[in-house]
Formats: C-alpha cells, sequence, structure tokens
C-alpha cells in the first residue's frame, strides 16, 4: 500500500478506535467548557468574512472589544477553513467544529505514529502514538 499500512493495519485500526474513544465528548450535544472557549466565535467570524467577500478573511468584527481585530492575520485559519468546509456541507457550528478536531486528532496520532516507526520499533512506536491519544498536552 501507499502509506504503508498493510503490514501495520491492526496497529493503525486500534490507534483509530482509540482516537474516537478519547474524543468521546465530542459526541455531547452542544459545545463544552475547554481552554479555547472562543473557537465557535472564530468559525462564525470567519464565515462573516467570506460572506463580505473578504478572502483571504483578515478583519474580524467580532473581536477587540466590538472595533474588530486582524484575527487571521495573527490567528492560524487552516483549523477554521477546515471546519467551514463542514459548515458548506450544512453542519452546525458546534458540529463542524467536533468533526474538525477528530480528523486532525486522528491525522495527528496516525501520522506520528508512521514517522517515529522510521526511528522506533513498533512497540514504542505504538506506545507514543497512544499516549499521544489520551494525553495530547
Amino acid at each position: 500500500m501507499a502509506l504503508g499500512l498493510k503490514r501495520n493495519s491492526g496497529r493503525v485500526l486500534l490507534l483509530i478506535l482509540g482516537v474516537v474513544l478519547a474524543q468521546s465528548s465530542l459526541w455531547r450535544s452542544g459545545w463544552w467548557q475547554n481552554h479555547d472557549p472562543a473557537a465557535v466565535l472564530r468559525l462564525q467570524s470567519l464565515e462573516e468574512c467570506f460572506a463580505d467577500g473578504q478572502i483571504p478573511c483578515r478583519w474580524t468584527t467580532q473581536f477587540g472589544g466590538g472595533f474588530g481585530l486582524p484575527l487571521f492575520n495573527f490567528y492560524a485559519p487552516m483549523f477554521y477553513l477546515v471546519a467551514y468546509l463542514f459548515r458548506l456541507g450544512g453542519f452546525g457550528l458546534t458540529t463542524a467544529l467536533k468533526i474538525t478536531l477528530l480528523i486532525f486528532n486522528l491525522l495527528g496520532v496516525v501520522s506520528f505514529y508512521r514517522l517515529s516507526r522510521r526511528w522506533l520499533s513498533r512497540v514504542a512506536s505504538f506506545a507514543g502514538a497512544w499516549l499521544l491519544t489520551w494525553a495530547p498536552f
């Protein structure tokens, strides 16, 4: 296979299952209190930028104490651009963010496993990816 997953497919599937289980709080309704409560507002601001024809989005009106702020000049927009694609698909704000979180976590863990396989054993790579799944910070 292109990614070399054939002989590691069992481990990779186990990692994917671990990510889905670790991210079980994503399946609750609504948004949850976390270290970044403004994520929903940032996605909404990105949508308003695009609705105003501001591509790429630079000036957001909802930040800066009501005066506006060039948020996406300084804050990386990739996460919100991916979430915006799900918004275009008809998902709600929080659902689009949760799907994006799940996708990025899956990509991160599988990529970590594949990259660490270059230098570490299968067991060490799997253990590191598993720890990244359950303790990402």
